[in-house]
């Protein structure tokens, strides 16, 4: 019997006895990496000027113009995994330039934004307003789409569902180590598919902070509401995670990345100005 190609690393780290289980875990994603080809109208790249429609307002949080992070071309995104993401056009990243609204604030609503262009014709480059700080003008670094799998990291819940043993926790907890290490140091920029976490999973986070609970300490966790909010936990899903990145001068605090947040039903409605930004660092 053939075994399944994303068994076998699995039975290859000692799991063979849960591969069953764990290989329905990973889930398609979008992966970028540098590329040497020219900028052009539409493409994916972060940094530099966003390509937007000629009535775009630009948008501001707090009387300060957002970063803007970077867009990625669907065109070709969208066939990586089918029926997710609209086909065609544009999605455009912003987020606030003092990195201060790091998502566990109920306040923070705002502090990200994302934008779906479908119409590529017709975009042109936005020079951003005389007011956005000098630390959140990134340089363009264009980018190249290319097919992955994702990986639930070991504190995910639907790892923990399993039940594995503490030394099966301990081989799939290295699996992941060393598939993550895979990406040989290149900025993990990615669409959908498993966050790589810099610090804890976010998806309870995003739950209960968009529910108005303020989750910058213990006793947000620890909220009456939470019984009866967590199960909606499970509707977010990963949309877009940015890296730190050397070639656009791109830096989330200390080394860290930055995760925009989406429910399924919203993402399937395309309602983008629903997005929840997380950032993390180390």
């Amino acid at each position: 019997m053939a075994v399944n190609s994303l068994a076998l690393p699995l039975i290859e780290a000692g799991l063979a006895a849960r591969a069953d289980a764990l290989t329905p875990l990973a889930l398609p994603c979008v992966r970028f990496n540098a590329s040497e080809a020219a900028a052009i109208i539409g493409g994916s790249r972060t940094g530099g000027l966003p390509d937007v429609p000629a009535d775009f307002d630009w948008p501001v949080w707090r009387g300060v113009p957002l970063a803007f992070v970077g867009q990625m071309d669907l065109a070709g995104a969208s066939r990586m995994v089918p029926g997710v993401l609209p086909e065609e056009g544009v999605l455009s990243f912003f987020y606030e330039p003092k990195q201060a609204a790091w998502g566990f604030d109920p306040e923070d609503r705002g502090a990200a934004r994302v934008y779906w262009f479908p119409q590529v014709a017709g975009l042109r480059p936005m020079e951003p307003p005389q007011a956005l700080p000098r630390h959140g003008r990134f340089l363009p670094a264009p980018l190249e789409e290319w097919p992955g799998v994702s990986w639930p990291r070991s504190s995910a819940p639907v790892v923990r569902e399993i039940g594995m043993s503490s030394e099966e926790g301990d081989a799939y907890f290295e699996f992941w180590e060393e598939w993550d290490a895979g990406e040989g140091g290149r900025p993990r920029h990615q669409l959908l598919g498993h966050p790589i976490p810099v610090q804890g999973e976010m998806q309870l986070e995003c739950q209960l902070v968009t529910a108005g609970i303020y989750c910058g300490g213990p006793e947000g966790y620890a909220d009456p509401r939470r019984g009866e909010l967590e199960p909606g936990a499970r509707e977010w899903r990963l949309l877009a995670q940015f890296d730190s990145d050397g070639d656009a001068e791109m830096e989330w605090g200390d080394g860290g990345m930055l995760y925009y947040w989406i429910r399924e039903a919203d993402l399937a409605e395309r309602r983008f100005d629903r997005v929840w930004a997380i950032l993390q660092c180390s």
